[in-house]
């Protein structure tokens, strides 16, 4: 049985799917970053003398997507509709409920795999090949998402707590 190539994707939410930004060419790694915050008592210390610890929050999940690449060089085609789409993602969202108060917010999918709601923290890019009239063909790009709740989910005030359903337990 073969599979299919099935490319990565940033999914908007809400749906749209004009502003979908599908991967040219899959990452080659996907690094995630999960951190707990603790708070460490100043003068209180346990019989060994270390310092007692609290266990404060965990932060939001972290993935860094590096050496994304943006090729069209066979075709002599311009990156940078890519590369201005990329670029939408770390300003306020221009429309919607979010318009002007927060970046767009998106699913980092690939294939059947559905990663996580996010939105991009940072954006970094280097145009590395034009054509000679100076109409970039190739780009390389490094994204940062950050996790955030799903979209999808209700909530957000001080409801009643479902933790049945609840992911953080």
């Amino acid at each position: 049985m073969t599979e299919q190539l099935e490319k990565a994707i940033l999914i908007h939410q809400p749906r749209d799917n004009d502003k979908n930004i599908e991967f040219m060419f899959n990452p080659t790694e996907l690094e995630f970053d999960h951190e707990l915050i603790l708070n460490e008592g100043k003068t209180a210390r346990g019989d060994s003398g270390y310092p007692k610890i609290s266990y404060g929050y965990r932060k939001p999940c972290i993935l860094t997507i590096k050496n994304i690449l943006f090729d069209g060089y066979e075709m002599g085609d311009s990156i940078g509709g890519y590369i201005n789409k990329l670029t939408q993602t770390v300003y306020f969202a221009n429309s919607g409920e979010a318009k002007n108060k927060r970046p767009p917010t998106y699913i980092f999918a690939w294939g059947n795999q559905r990663y996580f709601a996010c939105f991009i923290q940072r954006l970094t890019y280097r145009l590395t090949r034009f054509l000679q009239n100076g109409t970039p063909i190739q780009a390389v790009a490094n994204l940062t998402l950050v996790k955030v709740d799903n979209p999808e989910a209700t909530g957000g005030n001080n409801s009643a707590i479902d933790r049945n359903n609840n992911t953080r337990w």
